[in-house]
């Protein structure tokens, strides 16, 4: 709920009926007050079942003359969404982004709004804030395992193939509790097996990090959506469990702890959504399991590694640099000076020209000559200006997680 302790005005903006869980969790735990939807398609029965009051719109739109919403959650990637997300966080929403889909489209067309505004964007990636996976954070925290020998993450799918799509979204959720458990990754190697008619009958993909065991992740087709993660270390064995009736946490092959999968996936989000609402997190709460946008920007970068991986048939190196202003700050000057070098040259073409065929007083020719070369000698003098930009080594440590190293995760081409 908000820091002044009352429900904020939310809005619902996209059809994706997966987000779901969401509105529950946010309308059921009473974290804030749903008044009105659009673009929900379909979703619109099931979203006016959750809220019977709840004031259906046409389009984004109608969003923007709503000055009371505090937070709205996006729920697809369609254009209109997308192009509405942008102009209710410049109005200033606080966003709640629903990752399923096509998590790079949205990866590629929020960043740069969140890197314009910071903490406006909040990604939804709930599994990290399972029971579960909690627990096993603090065992390993606890060093309860000792050195970890190995890692797995093994997920099966339904069907007699794997969907491309849905291995991507998966694989994105996934590698986001796997970062919140164990670190950054420093390498990636992916491979799929498909069969004469192309169709991906398994995906593994192996993950390195410094002072890490090899990690894999495997997905295979079956009867029905399961997976388990796997912890092996040299004083014992923890694995967590789910399934579409239970969370199980098991260590040394005995199950400790068992919780409804409702429950599990309801309180994972009421968790989510709580954090987003709170605004900055409080030092009582374990870093792992803080979600920011620098943590899809991370796992959409290890989703395009490993696609890299797969067309290149060989190991990814991946590093990482968080967008920050000093990025933005190189990225326009490039722009501008890519633009300069073509510009200056066409001038100089047109001043010679006009010198050779009119007259001209000696301080037009003058004034004509600085009016060519300054802006391009302005642009070199605010070359220098890039000290501004250059984060502190505090900002580099909060962006990375770990002292030690400046750079985490992001491909290498």
């Amino acid at each position: 709920m908000s820091e002044r302790g009352e429900r904020p005005r939310c809005a619902w903006l996209g059809d994706a009926r997966g987000a779901l869980p969401v509105a529950r969790a946010l309308v059921e735990a009473n974290l804030g007050e749903l008044v009105v939807a659009a673009e929900c398609g379909d979703l619109a029965g099931d979203l006016l079942a959750l809220v019977p009051g709840l004031r259906l719109e046409r389009d984004w739109e109608s969003l923007l003359t709503r000055a009371d919403l505090c937070v709205v959650v996006i729920a697809s990637d369609a254009d209109g969404v997308l192009e509405g997300a942008r102009q209710l966080a410049r109005s200033g929403a606080r966003l709640l982004v629903w990752v399923g889909g096509s998590a790079t489209r949205l990866f590629s067309e929020l960043t740069l709004l969140d890197a314009e505004s910071p903490g406006r964007l909040y990604p939804l990636l709930p599994q990290r804030h399972l029971p579960a996976v909690s627990q096993l954070t603090d065992d390993l925290a606890r060093q309860k395992l000792g050195g970890l020998l190995s890692v797995q993450f093994a997920r099966t799918q339904p069907g007699i193939a794997l969907d491309a799509a849905t291995l991507d979204r998966d694989f994105l959720h996934d590698v986001d509790v796997l970062r919140s458990v164990l670190g950054h990754f420093e390498q990636l190697t992916a491979f799929r097996h498909a069969d004469a008619t192309g169709r991906i009958l398994q995906a593994t993909t192996t993950l390195g990090g410094p002072q890490l065991p090899p990690i894999v992740w495997q997905a295979n087709p079956g009867s029905a959506g399961v997976w388990t993660l796997t912890l092996v270390g040299n004083l014992g064995r923890v694995e967590v469990a789910a399934n579409d009736r239970e969370l199980t946490l098991q260590r040394d092959g005995a199950a400790v702890q068992r919780w409804p999968w409702h429950d599990a996936v309801h309180g994972a989000a009421r968790q989510t959504i709580e954090d987003a609402l709170t605004g900055p997190l409080g030092a009582d709460q374990p870093a792992g399991q803080r979600t920011t946008w620098d943590d899809l920007l991370r796992g959409v970068e290890l989703l395009a590694a490993t696609q890299e991986s797969l067309r290149r048939r060989r190991t990814i190196d991946v590093l990482f640099e968080a967008p920050s202003e000093r990025n933005l700050f190189k990225s326009h000057m490039t722009a501008a000076g890519c633009g300069l070098l073509l510009l200056t040259p066409v001038l100089v073409v047109l001043y010679l020209l006009v010198a050779a065929a009119f007259p001209l007083p000696e301080w037009l020719k003058i004034g004509l000559v600085i009016l060519v070369f300054a802006p391009f000698g302005l642009f070199l003098l605010l070359q220098a200006l890039v000290w501004i930009t250059r984060p502190s080594a505090a900002e580099i440590v909060v962006q990375d997680g770990t002292p030690e190293s400046p750079r985490a995760e992001s491909p290498q081409t």
